[in-house]
């Protein structure tokens, strides 16, 4: 048994660790910024370097909000479950008027998952693969992005409609990618795939914010959650 975070309700929404872990939980600290900074503490070139994919379940142009964090609740709970440890992500999505003032925002999120266990040891790239496209198809994904070692990133697509079959792939992105660029990638293309002319843009993205208490790293570190720690997350300016 892997223990749950102490439920504490609270009126303010800080963070997104209640769609992680399926609750509220005690931890009021705002997220971080998703950047190249925050990146390298968070990872380096430890879990890179064995491939990882990008995953998602919620659908923000067609499902109401209700329904999308219920799925990406289902979503992370799957992959709490299985052998591979994750970055969760987040990314923000505005709407403006015609004058170019904000009156909407959403906050979406995608699951960076590596090909390794929570202690490092590397899973053949072929089990994240498939664990990947089995998630992308349960929750009506188009693709997922996966990033075999030593390969070019690719949205490989997850079910079949047109020309494409599950597995096939649907767009490589060539050149150089830091790991950051590829979420702000797939969060663009999270709403560029649902409707053209969709109302909302992407703006920004985040990471959880650190733990709090020496029980909820530990955790957060049973469940495969990879996180900034509290000397590394120093200097990072929280989200307002």
């Amino acid at each position: 048994m892997k223990g749950t975070i102490k439920h504490v309700p609270r009126p303010v929404k800080d963070n997104h660790l209640d769609i992680v872990y399926g609750r509220e939980v005690a931890n009021h600290q705002k997220m971080l910024p998703l950047d190249g900074s925050s990146i390298s503490r968070l990872v380096g070139t430890q879990y890179g370097q064995a491939g990882f994919a990008i995953v998602a379940a919620s659908r923000i142009a067609v499902r109401k909000r209700e329904e999308n964090e219920k799925a990406s609740k289902e979503l992370y709970a799957a992959i709490r479950n299985s052998e591979f440890c994750f970055v969760p992500a987040f990314g923000r999505f505005v709407e403006k008027d015609r004058f170019g003032r904000l009156v909407n925002s959403v906050e979406d999120t995608a699951a960076i998952v590596f090909s390794q266990d929570r202690n490092g040891h590397p899973i053949p790239f072929e089990r994240l693969r498939e664990f990947a496209l089995g998630l992308g198809k349960k929750y009506y994904q188009d693709v997922v992005l996966i990033k075999a070692p030593n390969e070019n990133p690719k949205l490989v697509v997850t079910r079949d409609y047109f020309d494409h079959v599950v597995g096939d792939t649907y767009e490589e992105l060539g050149g150089e990618w830091r790991l950051e660029d590829l979420t702000q990638e797939f969060f663009r293309k999270m709403v560029r795939r649902e409707a053209k002319q969709y109302r909302f843009t992407f703006a920004e993205q985040f990471l959880n914010p650190t733990f709090t208490t020496l029980n909820e790293g530990h955790i957060r570190y049973l469940n495969g959650e990879v996180f900034l720690r509290p000397k590394a997350a120093e200097g990072l300016e929280a989200r307002v």
